[in-house]
């Protein structure tokens, strides 16, 4: 099995839409996720100026083959308005290394081999 470029996608959205992203995720099946409460504590000149209204937030961290993450940002924007104000925001990260050809599967969601 080659590597395929691995990403690791976090993204910060309102509590209130932490449900519908994990949502999404999963329809994707992208199975390895990390939701964690989160709370704003920027002065609310730099929370307005970035569009956070609210201040509870969930962080998800997922990690996504580098080919799905355009897709999953096009995803963001329709099903979760990413793209309008005060509603969440997303990046990516490379994965340069990764310990092990299980970590890796279980990481992608593969499959484990059978020996």
């Amino acid at each position: 099995m080659d590597p395929q470029p691995m990403r690791l996608i976090v993204a910060v959205v309102n509590r209130t839409k932490s449900k519908r992203l994990i949502r999404l995720l999963n329809r994707r099946k992208i199975r390895v996720q990390l939701a964690a409460p989160g709370v704003g504590t920027a002065p609310s000149e730099l929370q307005s100026y970035l569009g956070f209204g609210e201040t509870e937030k969930t962080v998800v961290l997922a990690f996504v083959a580098a080919t799905e993450v355009p897709s999953l940002f096009d995803a963001f924007g329709t099903e979760l308005d990413f793209d309008k104000p005060n509603t969440g925001v997303a990046f990516s990260l490379p994965v340069s290394t990764v310990s092990g050809l299980t970590a890796l599967r279980y990481l992608l969601g593969e499959p484990k081999s059978s020996r």
